[in-house]
């Protein structure tokens, strides 16, 4: 998942991540990989484009925790972190298990 604000409005900034494949996209919110349509699911249901920071990383943490549950091939921790003007920063990592069926 690749989110970030506009610091300017608060708004997310159209990102174009490239793939494993090679594929490049475009969009604000981006899920990419196998678990992605469980992903975008819990996406759906609570994004605004604009959301405090400390909602922002909830819904991350759960779309992931959602699809790494679903998808065979996913799993093990939800690590996020955020990335800003003076670099990054590790927010915090949750085992899916704990962080699976449930808003934090």
């Amino acid at each position: 998942l690749i989110a970030s604000p506009d610091t300017c409005t608060g708004r997310a900034r159209p990102h174009t991540p490239v793939c494993h494949d090679g594929t490049r996209l475009n969009g604000e919110v981006l899920f990419v990989g196998s678990g992605s349509p469980s992903a975008y699911g819990v996406l759906d249901s609570g994004y605004r484009r604009v959301m405090p920071t400390s909602e922002t990383l909830a819904l991350a943490r759960t779309a992931v925790s959602h699809a790494a549950h679903r998808d065979a091939y996913s799993g093990g921790c939800v690590d996020v972190y955020t990335v800003g003007e003076r670099g990054w920063k590790r927010v915090g990592r949750r085992d899916v298990h704990c962080v699976y069926g449930r808003r934090e």
